[in-house]
């Protein structure tokens, strides 16, 4: 160990060197290792940054699929709902016509039906009438003496 005086002046010269020589190396070693570790850090913070911007590129990418999706499925929507109201509107038209040819089938059944009445009345009247031409045809035959 390096002892000094009062003097300051350095007793054992030689062991003072080899003690300062190890501090010194101490400290070159200290300071290589504080250089390393301020390197590493650097290092570690650079590939930390890189990770980060790689996930944030990701991140980037799948926030585009998922707008893209979402536009596509509002599209879809857009296209389901404009189908729906002509199927609406369809039906309205269908139900209006329905309710139409309903009617005109009900009036064209009343017709049928008050044509067959008028056939049956028709076909009475004509039997009847076929009754008296027969009648009178047969009274007013000549007969084979005549």
């Amino acid at each position: 160990m390096c002892i000094r005086d009062r003097n300051k002046s350095i007793i054992r010269s030689g062991e003072c060197e080899r003690e300062l020589n190890a501090i010194k190396n101490q400290v070159n070693q200290l300071m290589f290792e504080k250089g390393r570790a301020e390197e590493l850090k650097e290092e570690e913070e650079r590939r930390h940054k890189e990770s980060i911007n790689q996930s944030i590129e990701k991140l980037k990418v799948q926030q585009l699929n998922i707008e893209e999706t979402i536009n596509e499925r509002n599209q879809w929507i857009d296209h389901y709902k404009e189908a729906e109201s002509t199927i609406i509107n369809m039906k309205r038209e269908f139900d209006g016509e329905k309710a139409e040819i309903v009617n005109q089938l009900k009036l064209a059944n009343e017709g049928m039906e008050s044509l067959r009445k008028r056939c049956g009345e028709l076909n009475d009247e004509n039997d009847k009438q076929g009754q008296l031409l027969r009648t009178c045809l047969l009274y007013t035959s000549p007969s084979p003496r005549d």
